[in-house]
Formats: C-alpha cells, structure tokens, sequence
C-alpha cells in the first residue's frame, strides 16, 4: 500500500457519502412514503431515478469540498496525529455560508429588506442556523467515516507488514 492511500481512500469515501447521501435519503423517505407528492417520471422509472440524476449537478461541487477537505485533514491527522475534528466546524461553517449568502443576495433585494431590515436579518439568519445545524451533522458524520477508514487501513497495513 503506498503511503498516500489511507487518506485517498478516506477522501473518496467521504465524496461517494456526500454525492448520493441525500438521493439515498430521498430514495428511502420516497419507499416508507410512496403516496406523498410523487415525482413525475417516465413510466417503469424507478422512484430513485430523480434523486440520482439531481444529485449529480447539485452535489458535485459539495462532494469535491468535501473529499478535498476530508484528503487535508487525514493527511494531518496521519502526519501530526491531530484529531480531524476541525472539519466537522469547517463542515459547520460551510453549511451555514451555503444558506446565508444566496439568501443575503435575495432578501436584500426584496421589499421586505427596506422596510425592515432587522426582519431580513433575522429571517436569513434562521435558515441559516438551520445550514449551519446541517452542516454540523454531515461534517461529524464524514469525521466518523475518515477516521473508520484510516483506522482500517491501518489495521490492514499492521497486518501486511507481520505476513511479510
């Protein structure tokens, strides 16, 4: 195994999770709940059809973060030992600015905004809140994930070494 590999494969891991995690979700929520607003799709498509198609223009971009980051912070972990942790805030962080600038961008445009900009404020601020509650959960759950695969490369890699 080359020495570069634990945090590939952690990274690729955590980018496979976030690319089809939320077609996956919908796909299970669309099974336990066939009845609640179907998606139009051509006849004999599967449910999970759509989600997966949606899924990749939308969260393309996010996968990519997502295994780039999850590649740093391994990378650390295996070099310096440090816990990764920082991740689950930048997941956090990355959550809440997702929410909070395009709708910054739109409330300020709006009438609403110029009448009471306080109001704005507090309205982008709560869905933001709700990003940044997302973000959190996703980035501990990709934490979990990395720290699974590197400590079963590791566990893989003790075992090479003692048959060789």
């Amino acid at each position: 195994m080359r020495e570069e590999d634990p945090q590939a494969i952690a990274a690729a891991v955590n980018g496979i999770i976030v690319m089809f995690g939320p077609a996956l979700i919908v796909y299970v929520g669309m099974m336990m709940w066939p009845n609640m607003n179907p998606p139009v799709r051509p006849p004999g498509a599967s449910p999970g059809i759509n989600s997966v198609l949606l899924a990749f223009p939308l969260m393309s971009p996010f996968a990519a973060v997502a295994a780039w980051r999850t590649w740093v912070h391994a990378k650390k972990r295996r070099e310096r030992g440090t816990s990764g942790l920082q991740g689950v805030a930048e997941g956090a962080l990355f959550g809440f600015l997702v929410v909070a600038v395009p709708m910054a961008m739109i409330v300020s445009h709006s009438a609403r905004a110029a009448e009471s900009p306080a109001g704005a404020v507090r309205y982008v601020l709560a869905y933001a809140i709700i990003g940044l509650v997302v973000g959190l959960v996703s980035g501990v759950i990709l934490w979990f994930s990395a720290t699974l695969v590197l400590k079963l490369c590791a566990a893989s890699s003790a075992t090479e070494t003692t048959v060789q």
